[in-house]
């Protein structure tokens, strides 16, 4: 049987958690432009540059739309709407996976070196 007092306990770390990943976001979105800069240099002279560009557009999209969540919970998290930001928060994650998995399946215009790295490079070199 749960209590009463457990319940509010459990409730209570739930809330936290949610206020702790919001906290953390912003050093998050820092990083993924930082490694997506990166990996758009890393891949300049390999990848076509369509790609990178709209890999590169798709992913400032995405990290604008968090921030704008962000933003947008800083002004109206209450604890009656935690619930509902924390799946915008699992919803923004994932969303920002798919994109970064998108990346890794560039089709490189030459070989190098640099694209075994690529996480599709073995499957790229067997098509014609």
């Amino acid at each position: 049987m749960v209590s009463g007092a457990n319940l509010r306990s459990s409730h209570a770390i739930y809330l936290e958690q949610i206020r702790a990943l919001y906290k953390s976001l912003p050093p998050i979105l820092a990083i993924n432009i930082i490694v997506a800069s990166m990996v758009i240099y890393g891949l300049w002279s390999v990848v076509p540059r369509i790609e990178l560009r709209l890999w590169g557009a798709a992913m400032l999209v995405v990290i604008l739309g968090r921030v704008l969540l962000y933003l947008y919970y800083r002004r109206k998290a209450t604890e009656n709407t935690m619930r509902r930001f924390a799946y915008y928060f699992v919803a923004g994650s994932c969303i920002t996976g798919v994109v970064w998995q998108v990346c890794c399946c560039f089709r490189p215009t030459r070989w190098s070196t640099s694209c075994s790295s690529c996480s599709c490079w073995w499957a790229w070199r067997r098509v014609p």
